[in-house]
């Protein structure tokens, strides 16, 4: 074995290792080797060790866990971490005594697990912390500073890291003649914590700014206060891209005003951070503002309506707040319809770029508003203040000339009414509202709006068509109720009834198609 070539040698003790691992850790519950067939393989990976020590530990450092060919070598195994890492710390020993700190950079060369050479340092005794410090601070330097020390001064605790960084900045301006802007450089790579700000804060003004500046974001390790104070110190050079994807993990450290400023401000500058935003932060943000008490609700609503500008119609179904305002303030719900609807008068010309993404917003917010006016925060429906709102909504549709789009949209918005507690259904305010003779557009909307409210179905291939026929007799049940004294509701409910009702048919055919297939 050791005759072959490195790359060979490399792959064989690898499977080696492997068969190893499996045979002393689950060999025992199967039909593994036999006690001599295992003793043979210890033995042959044992003579396969290379001499090159470089190449004998690497395999240790590749991953940032790797499974030990031994026994209790398994990940889940209590005392593997622990043996992983006192194998680790033998092995930069060995390097170390043999060929320095350039052996243990050419170790994490070979291996390209940068992470966890860094972690181990510490643990290796026979490195003297000065040792290190002025060999990295040389290198540094010189421009080409080791990636694993870096890792190591990541990998420090806030009191190690103060002593640490303390002696870099010591050696550098003493030996090395350090500027202002050199030891920036250097506390880049350092840990982001209090130790380090502290360091940065005895630098010019130009340094500590830029520091600040070209921070890309809060770290998550951080405590509450630490999180603050470095939240102040961005926030005060205009880094509001670090403050956006700190607070993403973090959101529950800040208020919903602190929020709201914080996406204010990268919403003005359109910075880049809020690409690196998901749906569910934004979601989440939007629900820590909607439950803060101490946020303008004129500001909640306006920065609601940015966000679903920003990011799209997904954004707009968790905008309760602004699907509030719409069922509240018919005048704004109107705003929505002027722009989302052409007017009921045809009017010449194209609308230009910035009014075509305005009428796209308000059409997503309105598909998602799934409210009818006159229901309360409670979850309570007031038919007085449903009247009321349709009546005011009509006459300012009436006026500005969008009675048309006003009846589409009302009618969708009706079809979402609660149940009464004794299953009546719809409220009576609706059922006024679906008699009027005027409002064909409302009672089609309304249909359409109910049969949307019921969303995706589900079924087993051969069910058929039940679902649809309890719900017509569902609706079969509505439209008797209201037959006497509102019939053209009661036309409508039943229209909706035999919608479903011819829906059951077509799903029986699909279940028997599905019997004769299968």
């Amino acid at each position: 074995l050791n005759k072959g070539a490195p790359h060979d040698l490399r792959s064989i003790r690898k499977s080696l290792r492997n068969k190893l691992h499996w045979e002393l850790n689950y060999g025992q519950e199967r039909e593994g080797f036999s006690p001599d067939n295992l003793a043979a393989l210890q033995k042959c990976y044992a003579d396969s060790e290379p001499e090159d020590l470089i190449e004998r530990h690497q395999w240790l450092f590749e991953d940032h866990y790797c499974e030990l060919p031994e026994q209790e070598g398994r990940k889940s195994s209590e005392q593997s971490e622990k043996r992983l890492k006192l194998l680790r710390a033998e092995a930069l020993t060995q390097v170390y005594n043999k060929l320095g700190l350039e052996g243990i950079e050419q170790l994490a060369f070979e291996a390209g697990e940068l992470f966890c050479i860094g972690s181990v340092l510490h643990d290796v005794q026979t490195i003297s912390e000065q040792e290190k410090i002025e060999w990295m601070a040389i290198r540094f330097g010189k421009g080409d500073a080791p990636e694993f020390m870096c890792e190591w001064l990541r990998f420090c605790n806030e009191e190690d890291s103060s002593r640490i960084l303390k002696g870099f900045i010591s050696y550098g301006k003493d030996t090395l003649k350090w500027t202002d802007n050199e030891i920036l450089n250097f506390l880049k790579c350092a840990n982001n914590n209090q130790a380090t700000w502290n360091l940065v804060g005895e630098l010019n003004e130009k340094c500590k700014k830029k520091y600040w500046v070209e921070m890309y974001s809060l770290p998550t390790w951080l405590d509450g206060p630490s999180r603050k104070a470095a939240a102040k110190n961005l926030i005060g050079v205009g880094n509001n891209g670090a403050m956006l994807r700190g607070i993403r993990y973090h959101k529950k450290d800040f208020t919903g005003v602190e929020i709201a400023d914080i996406l204010e401000r990268n919403l003005a500058s359109s910075d880049v951070a809020l690409k690196d935003l998901k749906l569910h932060n934004i979601q989440d943000f939007i629900k820590t503002m909607e439950s803060c008490e101490q946020l303008d609700r004129h500001r909640l609503l306006r920065l609601e309506f940015q966000l679903v500008s920003a990011f799209g119609q997904f954004i707009a179904e968790s905008t309760y707040e602004l699907h509030r305002e719409l069922i509240e303030n018919p005048d704004q719900l109107l705003f929505m319809i002027s722009k989302a609807y052409k007017p009921d008068m045809k009017h010449d010309g194209e609308l230009d770029e910035a009014d075509a993404h305005l009428a796209e917003v308000c059409s997503q917010v309105l598909m998602y508003t799934k409210r009818t006016p006159g229901l309360e925060s409670d979850g309570t429906f007031s038919d007085d203040k449903c009247r009321a709102f349709i009546a005011h909504l009509r006459k300012r549709a009436e006026e500005e000339g969008y009675l048309k789009a006003m009846q589409h949209v009302i009618g969708e918005l009706a079809a979402y009414a609660p149940e009464k507690e004794n299953g009546d259904w719809p409220p009576q305010c609706i059922c006024e509202l679906l008699e009027n003779q005027e409002y064909d557009r409302i009672r089609s909307s309304f249909q359409t709006g109910v049969y949307n409210k019921r969303g995706i179905t589900s079924r087993s291939p051969y069910d058929g068509g039940d679902q649809e026929r309890e719900i017509a007799k569902r609706f079969d049940r509505y439209a008797e109720k209201c037959q006497i004294e509102y019939p053209l509701a009661s036309e409508t409910l039943s229209g909706i009834a035999d919608s479903y009702r011819r829906d059951a048919v077509h799903h029986d055919r699909n279940a028997e198609s599905s019997k004769d297939q299968f």
